[in-house]
This record gives C-alpha cells, structure tokens and sequence, in this order.
C-alpha cells in the first residue's frame, strides 16, 4: 500500500510523483510476428528471465489467475482477452526464448501461430485482490493535487466511507521515456459509500485494467430476522467483505431485489449498533422496529451517498468502462474525454444480482463531453423493467459529441437527451419503452 489515510482528516497531497520498482502488471511489446515466432521488448519494470530456453516474468504478484490485455497502440483501442497461447498461469511460455539484448527477446513457438500481434502491448497481472494502492477510510476532507502516478499496484485510489474529497491535476499515466503502457493493476479511482462532495477534476487517466472512476455503494442482502430489532445482513460480492457496513445513526433503507425500488410506504429505518459475526455477515440493531422486506432483498445506505462532479479529465486505454456511476447524489459529468473504453464511455446501472453495487440515480447531468467509440449506457438487472417502476430518475444528456458511439437508456423516469452532435455518422439512440417523460431534441 502506497498511501493509507485512517480516521483522517484535512490532509492534503500535492506534488508527488509515485512509481515502483517492479510494476504489478507487466508489459511486452510485440515488435515482430511471423507465424511461430515473434520478437518482443519488455517493458521497464517487468522482471523476466530466461530458464532452460524459455521466458518467464518474474515477481511476488506472480501465481494465481493471470489475465491478461491487449493494447493496439496506433489505434489506442485495448480489450482484455485469455492468456496468449502457451502461456501459464505462473507466467512462462511453452516457446523457445532467445535474449537479443537491450530486454529483447525472440520467442519460437513449436506449432501453430503464437496469437501475437506485430504493433500490439499486452498485459499481465495476477487478479487476486490483496490490497488497495492508496485507501482513505472514515476520513474527512482528502485532496490530491498535482500529482502524477505511474503505478498503482493493486485496486487504485479506493474511499470508503470518507466524506468530501479533491482530486486536480492527478495523472495516472505511464512514466516517460519508456515504453510502459498500463500504470494502474485496476480500477483508479473508486469511491465507495462516500458523502459529501467529490470533485476529479482535469485528471488524464491512460491504461488500467478495469473503470478508470467507480463512484457506488453497497447493497447488503437481509438474511434474517434475528428479533424485532436486530437483522442478520449479508456481503453477497466474493471480493467484499471484512468492514462495517453502517455505523451507529446511518439511514437505511429495503430495496426490492427484483425491481430495485424501495416499497411504497415501507419507512426507512436507522442504525443503533452495528456487531460482527464474521468477515461477511454483520448484526444490526434498529433505533425503530424493521421494515418490511422479502426474500434476498437488500439494505442501500441511504445516509452514504456523495455529490459527484467528474469535468475536464481524458480516459484512454481502457479496456472496459470510463466511468460507472451509482449515487442518490448529485452528479455532473461534463467536458471529459472518453477515448475508445472498450465498453461504455459512462455506465449506470446497479445491481442486487452480482456486484452489488448502489444505488439507482436521483441526478444526473452528462453535458459537453466527447465520446470517442464508446458511448452512454443507462441500465439496470432488472429482468422485465417497467415503465411504472423506474429504477432511475431525472438524467440529462445535452450538448455532448459522439463519434461512432450513442446512448442506450432502459428504466428511467425523466430522461432529456438535447443539443448532441454526431460525427461521421449518426448518433445511435435506443431508449426502450420502459423509459418515461422522455425529451429528445
């Protein structure tokens, strides 16, 4: 862990430039590809070696599930994909290695192609989740300031329950002067059951291997009645686990898992103790007596739940989405650049089904910004969404250029799409019945 903030408050980065050593995704440039045989440049940072003529990356991060990605570096486009052909999961290729010197090596597969592609990156990382590069928890009042980041070793800038935080000017790109492509093992920034007031602010945020801004909560399936004011609750994500969800005063509330709306008339209801039971299950005790819920409904933290304002900041080499965005609070998004994510430039969803992530969308605005092959995905798992029961609420889209890229929208009760322009063809916009008091212009 690079920088911990516990229990902190007023405190202020500014001017730091952070780099490791040993990077945790490692990185080789393909510079030659015939058939079988390839020649590649490893990328400052990544430790190999060659053992009985044949090449393996080196590093503790090794083991595990290896995943890895592949970066066209004329287009900037960058998608994960399955381990190349004849490579482990410990890191070693089933191919001859040769050093040509200068961290060059040529690679000699015994059959068939190697997969690999002349002009082409590829990354590697193990994906077991063991720590968080820079975490702020139960803090208050963090900024970041003119700081660039050439390696996050593991899940980027992570907040948790921390009210009001400042990033400006904070780079997360590779180092110069290398060929290194991929300076973050994740997500970058990821705001989780956060209040207050977040601003990213003029940040360039280039090569990751997951959102380069998660902004979410989390929900918690309700397990069981313990009396008429305790509840058994539950981190259903894998991934999730080990911290208090709530503590003593925060507003909670049920929402339906098949729906994701709270239920009409159901009062909210507030926490007095919060007790562990294990890693993933948590005791709650009520002030008041419980709501009324069903089978593997789910607690949303209602009193967790920032204002967002993400302006002025480039995303590329993404291999998935730009930002995902779930907050009751306040969001605007406007004049970014979204350059190629792989998937959507902005998603909402949230989810009661795999991740878990909170909570549905009160406001929006999305407002000249640039989508560059990605676009705009309002969603929801819900399986059947219905007009009557919109999980998202008053979301704009004006003044915005897409080019090749457009809007999809499902499950939204106000939902403005004005002012757009589209280059090189026209704007794709697929808004599905299930949407209401829709405005296009």
């Amino acid at each position: 862990m690079q920088i911990l903030n516990e229990n902190a408050q007023d405190i202020e980065y500014s001017g730091l430039v952070i780099d490791m050593k040993r990077t945790a995704v490692s990185e080789i440039r393909v510079l030659e590809a015939q058939e079988s045989t390839v020649v590649v440049q490893v990328a400052e940072g990544s430790d190999y070696q060659l053992e009985d003529g044949k090449f393996l990356w080196r590093g503790d991060w090794l083991g595990g599930v290896l995943l890895t990605q592949q970066l066209d570096l004329k287009t900037g486009a960058c998608q994960r994909r399955g381990k190349p052909r004849g490579w482990t999961s410990a890191g070693q290729t089933e191919a001859k290695a040769t050093d040509l010197g200068g961290r060059k090596v040529k690679l000699e597969f015994p059959s068939g192609t190697s997969g690999l592609i002349s002009g082409h990156q590829y990354h590697f990382r193990n994906v077991s989740r063991t720590m968080c590069s820079m975490h702020s928890t139960r803090s208050a009042r963090i900024t970041f300031r003119d700081c660039e980041v050439n390696a996050l070793p593991s899940m980027g800038f992570v907040s948790q329950f921390t009210e009001t935080m400042t990033f400006q000017r904070v780079n997360v790109i590779p180092p110069a002067n290398t060929i290194r492509t991929c300076p973050a093992w994740a997500d970058i920034f990821q705001f989780s059951n956060c209040k207050g007031e977040i601003l990213v602010d003029s940040c360039r945020l280039s090569g990751m291997q997951d959102d380069a801004l998660n902004c979410h909560g989390t929900y918690l399936r309700i397990v069981e009645k313990v009396n008429d004011l305790q509840l058994l609750v539950r981190y259903m994500h894998p991934q999730t686990y080990g911290f208090a969800p709530y503590v003593a005063g925060d507003e909670i509330a049920v929402m339906n898992a098949q729906t994701m709306r709270e239920y009409p008339g159901n009062p909210g209801a507030q926490v007095k103790e919060v007790e562990r039971v294990n890693d993933k299950d948590w005791r709650i005790t009520l002030n008041g007596s419980i709501p009324d819920f069903q089978e593997h409904d789910v607690f949303d933290n209602i009193t967790w739940n920032p204002n967002l304002i993400a302006r002025n900041n480039h995303v590329s080499h993404n291999p998935v989405r730009g930002f995902l965005l779930g907050t009751r609070g306040k969001i605007i998004v406007e004049k970014n650049v979204f350059d190629r994510c792989n998937m959507s430039g902005i998603l909402v969803e949230g989810d009661a089904v795999k991740w878990f992530e909170s909570s549905p969308i009160r406001d929006l605005m999305i407002n000249s910004n640039r989508f560059i092959d990605c676009g705009i995905e309002i969603s929801t798992t819900v399986r059947e969404p219905k007009q009557a029961e919109p999980v998202h609420q008053n979301i704009r889209i004006i003044n915005n250029t897409f080019e090749n890229a457009g809007v999809s929208a499902k499950a939204v009760r106000g939902f403005v799409v004005r002012g757009n322009s589209s280059l090189h063809s026209p704007m794709k916009l697929d808004v599905q019945p299930s949407c209401s008091e829709v405005l296009r212009e």
